[in-house]
């Protein structure tokens, strides 16, 4: 059995992605989107989304506003790390699933009102799901590729996100090609 370090050391960012070549091919991602919902973040909170995007017509044209890099309509799975913005909500949410004190779910909105950049700061948490995720799939042995190079609005616009889910990084999941 391999190491994390050895499936570390295994993993590259792939530059191209082959169709498989049935259904049996296409990788299970569930381990690797385990890893981003499990990945830890400033207060527990994890103010981010991952979206999955595996409709060819949907990458076609998310291609187009990622300079298109050939990963986003090749893989089997898109994954879109989204920060989320509505840090009310999201405290709300938490405060009812994790039954944290008045004081403790205080001290979080305070800290998000009073930081001079929160959604930066909420990009930089969705950073830590990426990192796990990319993890996971060098732990699986899934090909796997992490993407900057995106126009966020134009995501948005074409996920149909509502304004507080701000398109962040991206992850292309699928089959390596051996060129």
């Amino acid at each position: 059995m391999s190491s994390f370090c050895q499936n570390l050391a295994w993993r590259r960012a792939v530059k191209s992605f082959v169709p498989p070549a049935d259904s049996s091919c296409i990788p299970n991602i569930e381990p690797i989107l385990d890893a981003a919902v499990n990945a830890p973040s400033s207060f527990g909170l994890q103010p981010w989304r991952v979206y999955v995007v595996t409709d060819a017509t949907v990458k076609k044209e998310l291609r187009k506003h990622a300079y298109d890099q050939r990963q986003v309509e090749e893989c089997t799975h898109l994954l879109v790390f989204c920060a989320n913005t509505n840090f009310d909500k999201r405290i709300e949410d938490y405060v009812s699933h994790t039954g944290v004190s008045v004081e403790m779910a205080n001290m979080m909105s305070h800290f998000i009102e009073s930081h001079p950049h929160p959604v930066q700061w909420a990009k930089h948490q969705a950073y830590l799901a990426l990192g796990f995720a990319l993890a996971a799939a060098a732990e699986q042995r899934i090909a796997s590729c992490p993407m900057e190079g995106f126009h966020p609005q134009a995501f948005s616009q074409v996920l149909d996100l509502p304004p507080t889910i701000c398109p962040t990084v991206l992850l292309a999941i699928g089959i390596c090609n051996p060129d």
